[in-house]
């Protein structure tokens, strides 16, 4: 679905990626193809690791999914960043926060905001 946009070399996008909603689909057979769609038909790998390094290999899976639309399509190649939001009174994820963009400016100016932010 995101692929006209990130093809366009001047796009910038913020993506949220609704963490407990992949945990629900991964348990589901019926969204199998939504999840090879998502992750690459190998996304089942990285359940087999666990813990914080699964949430770190299903999103870098998902940045990696990202760029390969890009593939050949822009003039700079896709960047992505990715920010883990969590609950305020405890350490548990709920989105995860994609920037892309064409531009490593962009990649400067989202981190700074992103320090901010968490301050």
């Amino acid at each position: 679905m995101l692929a006209p946009f990130l093809k366009c070399p001047h796009t910038e996008l913020l993506i949220n990626v609704m963490w407990n909603f992949i945990n629900l689909a991964t348990g589901l057979a019926e969204q199998e193809n939504n999840l090879i769609a998502v992750f690459g038909a190998d996304w089942r790998d990285a359940l087999a690791v666990g813990g914080e390094t699964k949430k770190r290999e299903i999103m870098r899976r998902y940045r990696g999914k990202l760029a390969q639309v890009c593939d050949g399509h822009a003039s700079q190649r896709l960047r992505t960043a990715m920010l883990p939001v969590e609950y305020i009174d405890k350490k548990k994820v709920i989105f995860n926060l994609v920037y892309a963009t064409h531009n490593a400016t962009g990649l400067v100016v989202f981190w700074e905001e992103a320090e901010k932010t968490a301050l």
